[in-house]
Formats: structure tokens, sequence, C-alpha cells
């Protein structure tokens, strides 16, 4: 496992403890036009799983879009702001 200091780039999952709600309003979506595209790929009809899914923009396109999605998130606070609300997606 990589040695963390202060100022590593190693993904640390409590980056954003506080920060879910901030992060929901400030991060911009996912276009639908890219759902559309996966679903007519075919790469929807299987389960999907979203890793590192955050407060959930992307995994809420995939539900729209057919598919059925377990979210994977480390963060408390995200993981919690992710499960608000579905009942199509495992969290």
């Amino acid at each position: 496992m990589p040695e963390q200091t202060a100022d590593s780039s190693v993904v640390n999952p409590a980056r954003f403890l506080g920060r879910a709600d901030v992060y929901a309003q400030a991060r911009p979506g996912y276009p639908d036009a890219l759902g559309a595209w996966l679903r007519d790929l075919g790469l929807l009809n299987a389960p999907v799983a979203d890793i590192g899914a955050g407060t959930g923009l992307f995994t809420r396109l995939l539900l729209a879009h057919g598919a059925a999605v377990t979210a994977v998130e480390p963060n408390p606070d995200m993981r919690a702001r992710l499960g608000r609300g579905y009942v199509a997606c495992r969290v």
C-alpha cells in the first residue's frame, strides 16, 4: 500500500467528510445522451457497479436508463447522500 503524506495524491475516502452537500450542489451532472448511448450499446443490460459513486450523479443517470445498479462509495457522508431516495439501487 502506498505511503500517504499530507500532500499525497493517494485517494483518501475521508477527504469529502462534511462536504457531501456542497459537492452535490457544485458538481455538474452527466448529459442524458451518455445514458442513452450506454443503453443503446447494450451496456446496461447486465448489472452495473458504480465504484466511487460519490453522491450518485452517475448512478442516477444509469438508473434513469434502466440499469440495475450497485453503488459503492467508501466515504460515509457521500454514501449517506447517495442513498437518499434510491429504491432501485443497492448502496
